[in-house]
């Protein structure tokens, strides 16, 4: 049987400083930051996996003096504060510990080390196996024939295991002589002096030699370290003495109390959607879940009663699969808040009265995801009109960072659905538990709609619901239906020179390797670049390319390499990959993405048609393939002049702007001629692409530094440009100036229409990280 203990002070504090090099915090839209939490998570889990443990705890340190303070005031004084960020997920972290189902313990007087060290001694004498997790190497004593040491080299996921073998070959020590090589080298992190002079080096080669602390202090060793050793004889054996692990802290449990049984999946789901983990709130088991969902009256019926049609209906419809417009769609439920009912698609289509109910715009009607809706609905053949709410739009402008199936979006409100991935397993189903599922959704909607304008309205933005998402949401419904079509001929013959092209360079490649190699493997890249043709390596040996452009000239080899990757990715992504979303009628049908961006912005996916390149030459050649539906007909693309400095204009109320965009003025030539000085017929095309620059550019909050690397200038001059742009419109300073104060102390920005955009980094104390927000 095996025994886990960890260390959660070390790992609490490794998985902060792994993900906070950078500066970026994680944080929730409150500005909670959740980066330590989130690591830890995916450590401890990780540890489950691979441990099975059938005793597990994990043990921190209370803060308060221990006996080792008591015994030399010094101890570990002068280490640095924890940061504010940190600290700040103490309680979180034993939060998430209990929730993952650990023992959780700590004692005051005592450290954690002491802690896993008096049960690492018992869960050994009771022959079990017994495995330490920590980065603190004064752990390595605890090792025996039945305990071993995981450490923790690098951030949280390289890992070093050990034990009386490895420690032996990797140090030269058995573990009783851990606390003699603190004695004489001292542990600066912990503030224990050992023998001043004396590294990690020299004590390793006096052990080797002499085979104890009491063994070198005792040893005539000639010369100045001979003399140090003698001097300070004393605060040596002291030094030891701190670092030695007490194996025999009064416990009120024994080692059976730490049995694992598993995590507490209703409060870890609670915790991770509190702190917006939503990439780990999917992780959690899904047949725990399954057992708290509520069990509700619903009917699973060939035809809607007629007598239950009328307005308030809440509806949703059930798809097998995440793209509504080729999927299969299972069938749409109906509730009034009380009763429900469940009709198959099959017979959907059949169900007259309840097609002129849906089509009729006077009956009003609730809506989860009201564009699939429209769509599938439109799919069988039924006009769907009348939908004033809908809960996932809704929820979008509340919590934006929400991931938009159900089950994350009811759990925002308390209510408990699984996640779809169980309900659809492999693409099967049954037919009740797919109803069950739909009907919980739609009985609670109605409840959830009255919270969620409550919400809205005390934020501003239930017009933005009424009057932008849902309108928007039917005609984004009607271009998805529409969608494009594409010519398929087209692109097949373009993929074929595209292939040979990628032939050629192949070719070219090895050769210039000197052998053959999989050119899209990152690893083999490397060892030919790195290791063969002995180019420069980055830390990481990345071969990313950002990392080989900085290598272009150093051999002929990278700008191959990068023109093949740049060919492969056309070839596989559009002039291949295109052709597989096209539907039987010849289009595509995009999915445009609502409710995903925290900015408001649309995405598309299936495919994400905002990808297709409009600079590069292949890029035009696959915008060549998206023709119009019928022969004869064009394309038009229609777009906004200057809409973005428009805006600008009249939110800052910028007395200059307005007056320029009234007189029909290029905007980019006067900022040209303000920052540069000169009359309107002195503009440059040089001077007007400048501008642009700057004009977009400070909208943006691009820094000077930023500035004068686009317009490849140096920093001072661009500096001046940007005092020059305020000093022209000082109304657009002014309004910067109060947005930033606003958001400094509501912690977000909001736009025209109310739509609000939480910013947490305002409130980071790294100014690179404030910078950003």
């Amino acid at each position: 049987m095996k025994l886990v203990l960890i260390d959660g002070n070390s790992l609490l504090f490794r998985a902060y400083y792994a993900t906070s090099y950078r500066g970026n915090l994680m944080t929730t839209k409150a500005g909670q930051p959740t980066n330590a939490v989130y690591a830890l998570s995916n450590l401890l889990t990780k540890i489950l996996a691979d441990e099975s443990p059938d005793y597990a705890l994990v043990a921190f340190d209370t803060g308060a003096p221990t006996f080792r303070h008591q015994e030399y005031e010094e101890y570990k004084a002068g280490r640095k504060e924890a940061p504010e960020e940190l600290k700040s997920q103490f309680l979180l972290a034993r939060e998430l510990v209990q929730n993952l189902g650990f023992f959780c313990y700590e004692k005051d007087g005592y450290e954690a080390d002491d802690i896993i060290g008096t049960l690492a001694k018992r869960g050994s004498e009771q022959n079990l196996a017994v495995k330490i997790y920590s980065g603190d190497r004064d752990l390595l004593q605890l090792i025996d024939e039945k305990t071993t040491v995981c450490l923790t080299k690098k951030g949280v996921s390289d890992l070093q295991l050990m034990d009386e073998t490895s420690l032996l070959n990797s140090l030269g020590l058995k573990p009783s002589q851990i606390t003699d090589l603190k004695g004489l080298m001292g542990d600066a992190s912990d503030n224990i002096p050992g023998v001043y002079g004396v590294g990690e080096k020299t004590a390793l080669k006096l052990l080797s030699e002499y085979g104890s602390l009491e063994q070198v202090l005792e040893a005539d060793i000639a010369g100045k370290l001979g003399e140090r050793i003698k001097e300070q004889k004393e605060q040596a054996r002291k030094s030891k003495h701190l670092a030695t692990i007490n194996c025999a802290v009064p416990l009120d449990f024994e080692v059976t109390a730490l049995k694992y049984q598993g995590p507490k999946v209703l409060e870890l789901r609670e915790l991770y959607s509190r702190l917006e983990m939503f990439s780990l709130l999917k992780k959690i088991p899904e047949v725990e879940v399954e057992k708290t969902v509520e069990e509700i009256d619903y009917q699973l019926v060939k035809e809607v009663p007629a007598t239950f049609l009328k307005a308030g209906l809440a509806l949703t419809m059930a798809v097998n699969g995440n793209n509504y417009h080729r999927d299969e769609l299972v069938g749409l439920a109906l509730s009034d808040g009380k009763d429900s009912y469940f009709i198959a698609s099959a017979d959907l289509a059949n169900d007259k009265k309840l097609s002129a109910y849906l089509a009729n715009p006077s009956l009003k009607k609730k809506a989860f995801d009201l564009k699939k809706l429209v769509v599938s609905l439109k799919r069988l053949g039924i006009e769907l009109k009348g939908v004033d709410f809908d809960l996932l739009l809704a929820t979008y402008l509340l919590q934006s960072s929400l991931k938009e199936e159900a089950a994350f979006i009811y759990d925002y409100y308390g209510v408990n659905l699984p996640l779809e991935s169980s309900i659809y397993q492999k693409r099967k189903y049954d037919l009740a538990e797919v109803a069950h599922y739909s009907c919980l959704q739609v009985q609670k909607l109605g409840v959830l709609e009255i919270e969620a304008r409550k919400q809205l309205k005390a934020i501003d933005c239930e017009r933005l619901l009424d009057e932008i998402e849902i309108p928007v949401a039917f005609i984004l419904a009607k271009m998805e239906i529409a969608g494009i079509r594409l010519d398929c001929d087209l692109l097949a013959k373009k993929s074929e020179l595209i292939s040979q092209k990628l032939e050629s360079l192949t070719k070219e490649i090895h050769d210039l390797a000197g052998r053959t190699y999989n050119i899209q493997s990152p690893q083999q890249t490397a060892e030919i670049l790195f290791d063969e043709l002995k180019l420069p390596a980055n830390r990481k040996r990345s071969t990313s390319a950002n990392e080989l452009s900085l290598l272009i000239d150093q051999h002929p080899i990278v700008r191959k390499i990068l023109e093949y990757r740049q060919y492969a990715k056309l070839l596989s992504v559009y002039f291949q990959g295109l052709p597989n979303y096209v539907l039987e009628d010849g289009k595509i049908h995009t999915i445009y993405n609502q409710a995903l961006t925290q900015t408001g912005r649309l995405s598309s996916r299936d495919p994400n048609l905002q990808n297709v390149s409009i600079r590069s030459a292949e890029g035009k050649e696959v915008r060549k393939a998206f023709v119009s539906s019928q022969d004869g007909y064009y394309i038009l693309s229609f777009d906004y002049s200057q809409i973005e400095l428009r805006v600008l204009a009249e939110m800052a109320q910028s007395k200059s702007l307005i007056e320029a965009f009234n007189r029909g003025a290029d905007p980019h030539k006067e900022t040209a001629m303000r920052i540069f000085g000169v009359k309107e017929e002195e503009v440059t095309a040089s001077m007007r692409r400048e501008a642009k620059i700057v004009n977009f550019g400070i909208i943006y909050g691009m820094s000077d530094w930023g500035l004068a690397e686009e317009l490849g200038i140096d920093v001072a001059t661009a500096k001046n440009f940007i005092r020059l742009y305020y000093e022209q419109y000082p109304e657009i300073r002014e309004y910067f100036d109060r947005v930033i104060a606003d958001c400094q102390e509501n912690g977000y920005v909001k736009t025209w229409y109310g739509r609000i955009r939480y910013v947490p980094e305002i409130k980071q104390r790294n100014y690179n990280v404030r910078e950003f927000g």
